[in-house]
């Protein structure tokens, strides 16, 4: 197994403690993992465009539990993202915005 599934394996029973590894808490550790990797190699600099820019532009990019992601052009059936902003007491969502 990669850095990538054992940082996984030892992550979920820590914030899921009754839990046993399971596709759910996989799944959306590969959706924050695609996110988070490019957004941080942006550090200071991320704005909206250019993560999109970032995720749009991902090629062979490895999740440790998958063959290599590339994005495609159309990126598949997500074609709108929204935006949720923490206001201090919860998060506040803007519109949906094309991709």
């Amino acid at each position: 197994m990669s850095s990538r599934g054992t940082a996984w394996t030892s992550t979920q029973p820590h914030y899921l403690h009754d839990s046993t590894p399971q596709s759910y808490a996989e799944g959306a550790w590969l959706a924050a993992k695609v996110f988070t990797d490019p957004a941080r190699k942006q550090g200071a600099n991320l704005t909206r465009a250019s993560l999109f820019q970032a995720l749009n532009g991902m090629s062979n990019y490895t999740t440790g539990f998958t063959v290599p992601i590339t994005m495609s052009s159309d990126h598949g059936p997500n074609h709108q993202v929204t935006w949720g902003k923490w206001n201090g007491h919860g998060f506040a969502f803007g519109g949906w915005q094309p991709w």
